[in-house]
């Protein structure tokens, strides 16, 4: 199985679970990340790579001959630049990042050192998780309107696209 760790805002790390090395991996997690256990890679990598979506966003994970557990998000447009990159591959997968689709077997946040759970659950939603999952749902090349709200000094322009800006 392997072992997604979510720490310090969105920074992850993947890890390779077996009997032999639980509390290897153990010692190696950061305290109060939060972690996802999913099925274990395709050893037939050309199978993973054919459970690319025709798009979308998706987080590519493999393992190459060294052991080294490497991922990295990508769309449609970066599919083949990365499956160029899994040919020296022993193991692959794709998870999507849409919500709802490739749930992990299980998930837990990780306790601190002294065994204290400090954690916030948040039970409603927050105005972010909303425009989160808005933009989730967007597709490149899909047209949507809005009104402009601000162009910034900066440089970028905020659009309420139905309720707050984006």
């Amino acid at each position: 199985m392997f072992l997604e760790e979510v720490f310090a805002g969105n920074a992850s790390r993947w890890h390779r679970l077996s009997r032999g090395n639980i509390e290897t991996v153990r010692a190696q997690l950061a305290p109060r990340a939060q972690l996802a256990v999913r099925p274990d890679l395709l050893t037939a990598v050309d199978q993973a790579v054919a459970a690319l979506p025709d798009e979308g966003l998706v987080e590519i994970v493999w393992e190459d001959e060294d052991g080294q557990i490497t991922s990295t998000v990508v769309d449609e447009t970066q599919f083949e630049a990365v499956t160029s990159q899994l040919t020296s591959a022993r193991a692959a997968g794709v998870v999507s990042l849409y919500a709802g689709e490739d749930l992990p077997l299980f998930t837990a946040v990780l306790p601190d050192s002294d065994g204290v759970l400090r954690a916030r659950w948040q039970t409603e939603p927050t105005p972010s998780d909303r425009d989160w999952a808005f933009l989730k749902t967007l597709r490149r090349g899909q047209v949507v309107t809005g009104t402009v709200t601000t162009i910034a000094s900066f440089g970028v322009t905020f659009v309420d696209m139905g309720g707050s800006p984006r």
